[in-house]
């Protein structure tokens, strides 16, 4: 299976969820269906493009973005599904029950047509105490995605994106369900 790893700036504000929730200029955050979030200027941002084995159906092939937003020496961290114990994680998950979800990076955006409903991902939030330090997005994208397609959807959300080669050995698996600690060899 094909990974690519991206950097790209990071994004200052991150909008995500069902449109049928959005009500003209307001954003309905009340239903958790729809997340908003500021990122602070001193994140950073990776990007994992991924395809992916269906669990269930295994030769049906998926794909995953992984967006990655934190501080630069905290990344390789999170790359590697661990967490300070010190931490609080709240996640949200991608809830569509209108076929289609929206994606808006610093107001680019991209609506994302499923043609199904149900759970397409979710967003962690890493918290110690009131204070952000991560936000990762886990997307699954339609079956309509190719890999090419998804680059060109990066690319279009983000600014400045390069291919950077994986380095870090990080796994396969979904950001924020192992809960290792940092100070764990």
């Amino acid at each position: 299976m094909r990974t690519k790893v991206f950097r790209a700036t990071c994004p200052r504000r991150v909008l995500w969820g069902d449109p049928v929730y959005l009500a003209g200029d307001t954003v309905d955050t009340a239903a958790n269906v729809i997340k908003e979030q500021s990122i602070p200027e001193s994140f950073q941002a990776k990007i994992i493009l991924e395809e992916r084995h269906d669990e269930e159906y295994i030769d049906i092939v998926m794909l995953n973005v992984e967006i990655y937003m934190a501080r630069e020496q905290q990344l390789p961290m999170y790359l590697k599904n661990m967490m300070f114990s010190s931490q609080e994680e709240i996640i949200y998950p991608i809830s569509v029950s209108s076929a289609s979800y929206l994606l808006d990076i610093d107001g680019r955006s991209a609506m994302l047509r499923t043609e199904s409903n149900g759970c397409w991902g979710y967003g962690c939030f890493l918290y110690r105490g009131k204070m952000l330090d991560a936000l990762i997005l886990d997307i699954g994208l339609p079956e309509t995605e190719t890999m090419e397609s998804a680059e060109q959807l990066i690319a279009a959300l983000f600014e400045n994106v390069s291919l950077e080669e994986s380095k870090d050995g990080r796994d396969s698996g979904r950001p924020c369900e192992e809960k290792g600690s940092a100070s764990q060899k």
